[in-house]
């Protein structure tokens, strides 16, 4: 009889467990399900709508941007290992840094650049702030005067592909104090720095970067637009990006910090 008492007894606690846990599966368990499976309709509906928006992707765009990355990286793995990131060779300083400084010169070849700029910008609807020529170096008796021609160089090269890659507005230039760098095996360069801010959609920052750590002949390979036959590939030191507004998320405003280097011999 005990036996059969505790055999009872065994076999309700079984029950009264199985209940307990049909109970958490009904409160519980199935509540979650369903709210899941309602999430993932959601989700999905909200995807669509994006997609329909044109701020969603498909995985055939996923792909596309990846292989785009992907052939980018290879191109700037390979300008990595070019020399060919000095501003020596550029026209417009080759035969001045080493003559005398002529004011007059170097004050008519500015005005020309300032002059196509001004004349691209208008033909592609670019805004260029005020700021932005005034900065541009000017002769005030400064030493080392042969520095503003790799100055006027380097705004001239990044001012152009600024325009050329149709940035809505280019906001802001400045030059920081050039430096003086000497190389491992005692090389002194000249390392020129230009602060700019522009602002646009990505449709037109991306090419733009491109332009800018690329030759002339890169530039031309990679089907950019070839503005400048003395292009030289530069260096982005520093890069900040913000969105204009989250109701306009491919429009940005970025800074960058670009440089080159100038060996006088």
């Amino acid at each position: 009889m005990r036996f059969l008492s505790n055999r009872q007894t065994y076999e309700k606690v079984i029950l009264a467990l199985g209940l307990l846990v049909f109970l958490v599966y009904l409160a519980v368990y199935l509540p979650l399900v369903r709210e899941r499976r309602e999430r993932v309709v959601e989700l999905e509906a909200i995807v669509q709508r994006l997609e329909e928006k044109q701020y969603g992707v498909s995985e055939e765009t996923v792909m596309e941007n990846f292989r785009r990355v992907d052939a980018e990286l290879r191109l700037l793995r390979s300008i990595d290992r070019e020399d060919n990131r000095t501003l020596d060779t550029d026209p417009l300083i080759m035969d001045r840094v080493t003559a005398p400084f002529q004011y007059f010169e170097f004050d008519q070849e500015k005005n020309m650049i300032i002059s196509r700029i001004r004349r691209e910008a208008s033909a592609r609807g670019v805004v260029i702030d005020d700021e932005v020529i005034e900065a541009l170096p000017e002769y005030v008796g400064q030493e080392r005067d042969y520095l503003l021609w790799a100055q006027l160089a380097l705004a001239n090269q990044v001012l152009l592909g600024a325009v050329e890659s149709g940035l809505d507005n280019i906001k802001s230039l400045r030059f920081p104090r050039v430096q003086r760098i000497v190389s491992d095996d005692r090389e002194i360069f000249e390392e020129v720095t230009l602060h700019l801010r522009v602002s646009g959609e990505m449709s037109a920052l991306n090419p733009f970067l491109l332009y800018l750590v690329m030759d002339a002949e890169q530039v031309e390979e990679a089907g950019l637009p070839d503005i400048y036959s003395g292009k030289r590939a530069l260096f982005i030191d520093r890069f900040v990006l913000r969105k204009k507004a989250i109701e306009r998320p491919d429009e940005v405003v970025a800074e960058l910090e670009i440089k080159s280097f100038f060996k006088r011999d």
